[in-house]
């Protein structure tokens, strides 16, 4: 008996690891519930309201800005439909000067959205407090971006992308390689330029891309290697959510493409299958 009991045991423990095996686990080394995971995308406050936030959240993780800050936190959707958010938010830095560029920075703030899931699993909505006290309400709808796929190619066969300060060029460094590269100079020459790479996350099932930004230098603020993501809008614009490799400072960005860019697909099968887009 005492060995039927153990053998039973082990084959629960087994189970129960299989199990936590398939969720994620996210930039900060924790697992990620399937349910949290679902809020994978990016979100912003619907056209006309006070508030101007953008977001990305992925596997728990939370990028956001809005015109007054920037934030990096954590939130995980659970059973009752809530999906309580914290975050830290850093002022934005008002002499980080380069046109649609966003610099935040200095010392946090504690927020809390005490959010809730509804509509069509689309939206975010509830109260949100500074530091513990109350201060109103917060809205994010989810765009519908995220399923769409995101093939290296878009990027390289596109040319030069540009904002009101930057010209920035990718460039795939072998055939068939899963990474590219990037140099963004800025637009006039103040001396303002980062480099860095770019890869596919998931495998370019969904719209997003693992960024790292090796240099910055010579920039009015944030002169340090970062990492974070990047996906498509609804417009076709790449944008860039940054934090960081040494301190706590955030980074936010996007380009336009070139005229005449393929806008990002939303049926190319993912990277390495067979079919009409995959990658090169």
């Amino acid at each position: 008996m005492r060995i039927v009991a153990m053998i039973l045991a082990l084959g629960l423990v087994g189970c129960i690891s299989e199990s936590d095996e398939l969720d994620p686990v996210n930039d900060q080394g924790e697992r990620v519930s399937g349910a949290t995971s679902s809020l994978n995308g990016f979100w912003s406050s619907p056209a006309g309201s006070s508030s101007n936030v953008r977001a990305l959240i992925y596997n728990g993780i939370v990028y956001a800005f809005d015109d007054s800050n920037g934030y990096y936190g954590s939130t995980d959707l659970l059973s009752d439909g809530t999906a309580p958010t914290e975050l830290f938010a850093y002022a934005l830095n008002t002499a980080s000067g380069i046109g649609p560029e966003v610099v935040a920075d200095g010392a946090p703030s504690d927020y809390l959205w005490d959010v809730l899931l509804s509509g069509d699993n689309d939206v975010l909505f509830g109260p949100y407090s500074v530091n513990g006290v109350s201060q109103g309400n917060v809205r994010l709808e989810k765009d519908d971006t995220w399923g769409n796929q995101a093939p290296l190619r878009l990027l390289t066969s596109a040319g030069e992308w540009t904002n009101s300060s930057y010209a920035l060029r990718f460039t795939s460094p072998a055939p068939k390689s899963e990474l590219v590269t990037f140099k963004a100079v800025a637009e006039p020459d103040s001396g303002c330029s980062f480099s860095g790479s770019l890869v596919l996350e998931n495998g370019g099932r969904n719209n997003l891309y693992k960024v790292a930004i090796s240099k910055r230098e010579n920039c009015p603020a944030f002169n340090e290697p970062a990492s974070g993501y990047a996906g498509f809008n609804a417009d076709g614009n790449l944008e860039f959510y940054l934090r960081s490799n040494n301190t706590s400072s955030l980074l936010f960005f996007s380009f336009t493409p070139p005229a005449g860019a393929t806008p990002p697909p939303d049926t190319e099968p993912p990277a390495g299958e067979t079919g009409t887009g995959t990658e090169p």
